[in-house]
Formats: C-alpha cells, structure tokens, sequence
C-alpha cells in the first residue's frame, strides 16, 4: 500500500511539471492578460551569450502553461484573503482602489523648488506666446483621486500638508496664466455625490462638471445646467491592475446628455477627437485621459480638435488661430506635460 500511494505521489508530482511545460506559448507577440504586457521573447544571440541566456530565462519565466491563471490566483489569494499590497495599486478602505505612481503627489515627496519653476516658466511661455497671437491660453490641471479622496487612504500612507499641484497652480496663477485647478470645489461637492471612481483612476463626469464650472467661471462663458444620468459599474482600470474579479465595491459613473447640435468624431487609427459644433468658440485641446470625461462638455462650448498629447504643435495653433488653447493635464503627470512643451518653447531655466 505505502509502495502504490508513492508511486501514486511521483506520478502527480511529474504531471505537476509537465503540464505546464507541455502547455508552455511559443506564439510570438503574445500579451499577458493578467499583467497587460507583451511576454518576453529571447533576443538574437548576435546579442551575446549573457544577453540570451537572460532573455531566454525572461521567455521561459513568461511563456510556462498556465502563468496568467496562477498570477491571478495569487493576486486574489493577496488581495483579498492576506489584504496584502500591490505593486501598482493601493488598496484603500471601503473598496477603494488608488494608484501607486500617485504617492509622490500625495506624499509631497517630490516638491522641489526648482522644477515648480520650470513649470511656472514654461506655462508663463506658452502663455506669452498665446497673447502674442490674441490666443486664451488655459492650463487645465485634474487634482489626483487621493488628493480628493485622502480619507480612502491606506493608513499607513501619511499626507503632505502641501503638494505640487498646489503650489505649481498658485505660482503660475500670480505669473498671470489663466489656471484651472477645482481642488476645493471636488473637496466641497464630494460629500453629496462621488466624484471619482473606486475601481478607476480617473473621475467620471460628476468630477468633471466641477472643472467646468470652474472654466465656465474663468472664462466667462455660458453656465448651463448639465443633464447627467447616473449609473454603476462593477469594472475599472486599477480593479485591471490588480487581476481579481472584485474587491466588494462598484465606481458610480454617470453619462452627460451631449449638445444635439453638436458631434464628437474618433480620428482614424489615433485617440485623438474633433468636436463640430457650429457657432461655438474654437479652441484646440491637448490632452490626457482624464478630458474623456470632459468632451461631452467640451462640445456645449467649443469647437475644434482634442488632441491625446502634452506636446503643443505650436506652428499648427498658428495656423489655426483657435479662440482657446488648452492644456490639460492629471496631476501626477504634471512633469510630463510640461516636459512635453520645453523643448518646443526653446524654454531655458535662469541659472
């Protein structure tokens, strides 16, 4: 008996090892579901021996049978059985969900005196550059999920008194730049509708509104009361990241009525968007995804392109002499856009 029930363990244990292998991907350009990436290939060894046996160790580590549904497993096993971390998503109270890169901002970790210069130069700049030409240049910045939604926070996380966003905003306000930043209005509304998603990164249209209203406010144009319909969703990209099927809670979402005379059209191949909406004021709008929830707002007041991009092509606004340039950006990826725009400026910071 003790003889069957080993030979009966080293059978399952040689299947535990062949299976995956016998299911291993030798498809080319494949994507992990789980991790949203392509999996690793084994590069040429033209190379060099150590550059292969590295990359074919990458393959081999990326391409065994059954990868995805055990990398979901242990995220399950981590996320909701050990409570543990993640390494791109926070998990938060209540079922809401934060991302990792924003912990710089909220931290205050990465305030640094000069790069707020840099900033405050660079969109006083584009600003100059905009009046030359009778352009309203409008800096739009989108405060980050935690720095409205700071009482979701994992506990451990402390919060910065002062962050960049706060302190790039005020510097370029008093430079003279037209700036769009509605933190304390997201914190005033918050208590009487959810503005951001719990499962997402972004905020849905309710958080939006508030941006509007400030560049509505700013700008001097038409307030209207917006139609929105309200709605939940059980999915979202940071619940993606984290690889489970649910953490307990849903985002609530909602939807604008759009402007009938108005229609938002895809370009081709590209996210970028064209807003036809005649009559209206023309602008060109650079962008990141947190204007998704801003174009059916958009189209109520302007007209013309909206563009996925922090790089302003300065030499086509002139060509179109829009009414409105507007940049916008999420606060974690204020460096970026202003990265995006130094070189084209010829930008030089004094030293």
């Amino acid at each position: 008996m003790k003889k069957t029930l080993n030979y009966v363990f080293l059978i399952a244990c040689i299947l535990l090892i062949a299976i995956p292998v016998l299911w291993f991907n030798f498809a080319p350009d494949q994507i992990s579901v789980a991790e949203n990436r392509l999996l690793a290939e084994p590069s040429a060894i033209s190379q060099g021996l150590s550059v292969f046996m590295k990359s074919l160790d990458d393959s081999i580590n990326d391409r065994i049978g059954f990868r995805d549904e055990m990398v979901r497993l242990y995220r399950e096993l981590t996320v909701n059985v050990f409570k543990g971390r993640n390494d791109a998503v926070l998990i938060g109270k209540d079922g809401w969900l934060y991302y990792q890169d924003d912990l710089p901002d909220y931290t205050g970790t990465n305030i640094d005196g000069e790069k707020i210069a840099e900033a405050v130069g660079v969109l006083s700049g584009i600003d100059a550059w905009c009046r030359e030409r009778n352009i309203q240049f409008v800096f739009a910045l989108c405060p980050n999920k935690s720095s409205v939604y700071s009482e979701y926070m994992p506990d451990y996380v402390r919060k910065a008194d002062v962050t960049t966003m706060q302190l790039v905003a005020e510097a370029a306000e008093q430079a003279g730049v037209t700036v769009l930043c509605p933190i304390e209005t997201l914190l005033e509304k918050k208590a009487a509708q959810e503005l951001y998603m719990r499962l997402d990164t972004h905020w849905n249209v309710f958080g939006a509104e508030c941006m509007m209203e400030e560049m509505a406010e700013k700008l001097c144009l038409p307030k209207y009361a917006f139609e929105i319909t309200q709605s939940e969703s059980a999915t979202g990209d940071l619940l993606s990241m984290l690889s489970v099927e649910s953490v307990g809670s849903r985002s609530v979402e909602g939807a604008v009525t759009p402007d009938r005379q108005a229609e938002i059209v895809d370009v081709p191949d590209s996210k970028d968007r064209i807003i036809v909406s005649p009559g209206k004021d023309t602008f060109v709008c650079y962008r990141d995804s947190f204007s998704s929830a801003l174009m059916d707002y958009y189209a109520y007041y302007f007209e013309g392109p909206v563009f996925w991009s922090f790089a302003i092509d300065f030499d086509y606004v002139e060509e179109q002499k829009p009414q409105y340039l507007i940049l916008e950006c999420v606060e974690r990826y204020l460096d970026s856009a202003i990265e995006s725009n130094k070189a084209m400026l010829g930008y030089a910071p004094e030293k």
